[in-house]
């Protein structure tokens, strides 16, 4: 196992990370999408919104083969197999999410349709043009090597096939105050991020064209989002205050990052971003 992918790993099995994606998202991984920031819906359907959305941005149809890069419960291919009908198949490095994915699957009757493998995204073991559609959804950052993942989505993808990306970037350093950037680095680290740490805002478009996509669209959704990163904030800002009083940020990464993230969207060094893009 190398290195950035045993961080990985050990990420997502630390107590705060298995207990927080069981019981606060429900094993799902990613933000809510709210249509308007006072939108009076649970957190529950603002997830589902945003798996419409992604649904809409790719185009979903029926006979596509689509690959979930980074699917980690399995939540979101399931649910978009079981509403839209089309064929997918998952990936992902963390063992024992891999086996709830497929648990989950088999207790929704969808195994003939979506159908999840133990891989990393930067080194798949499909051939060449044999995905009609690929997506991630806030997986990217995981990524060791931006560039390597994003020409290997390039290869696996067929000709004129669809990539939809729901993604983080980030602004320079320079935009960062001293304790912003502190933050920023440590939740990177220690959520393994890797790749977190190159995406700026003007540089991943640049990344996704370097590897052979045509971008059709770039929306920045930050503010659909902001609602359901401020739930995770409500959670997280009175025990955090112990955790930052006794320097403890490290031993609860998630508790840190919903209260420090929150605190850097809302200045407007992070966005977040949708990408659709077509393989020249």
């Amino acid at each position: 196992m190398n290195n950035n992918r045993k961080k990985v790993v050990n990420y997502y099995q630390n107590p705060e990370s298995r207990w927080g994606y069981t019981f606060l998202t429900w094993d799902t991984k990613h933000f809510g999408y709210y249509p308007f920031q006072n939108s009076h819906i649970t957190e529950r359907k603002a997830q589902e919104l945003m798996m419409d959305l992604l649904a809409k941005k790719l185009d979903l149809k029926k006979a596509d083969l689509v690959l979930d890069a980074g699917c980690g419960r399995g939540t979101t291919s399931c649910y978009l197999g079981k509403k839209y009908r089309s064929k997918l198949i998952g990936i992902d490095i963390v063992p024992f999410e891999v086996e709830i994915a497929k648990r989950k699957a088999k207790e929704l009757g969808l195994t003939k349709q979506v159908k999840f493998y133990l891989q990393d995204y930067s080194k798949i073991s499909f051939p060449n043009n044999y995905f009609d559609k690929i997506f991630t959804l806030e997986t990217l950052v995981h990524s060791p090597n931006i560039k390597k993942t994003l020409r290997e989505f390039h290869r696996i993808l067929k000709p004129d096939g669809k990539i939809v990306l729901f993604e983080y970037s980030r602004s320079k350093d320079i935009e960062f105050n001293q304790w912003e950037k502190k933050m920023f680095d440590l939740i990177c680290k220690e959520s393994a991020m890797t790749s977190f740490f190159t995406m700026f805002h003007h540089t991943l478009p640049k990344n996704i064209k370097s590897a052979g996509f045509k971008i059709l669209s770039d929306q920045d959704i930050t503010e659909h989002m902001l609602p359901s990163l401020k739930r995770f904030y409500n959670y997280a800002i009175i025990p955090y205050q112990i955790i930052k009083l006794l320097h403890l940020q490290k031993y609860f990464i998630n508790t840190t990052a919903a209260v420090e993230y929150h605190n850097t969207i809302k200045k407007g060094l992070g966005r977040y971003r949708i990408f659709v893009a077509e393989k020249k």
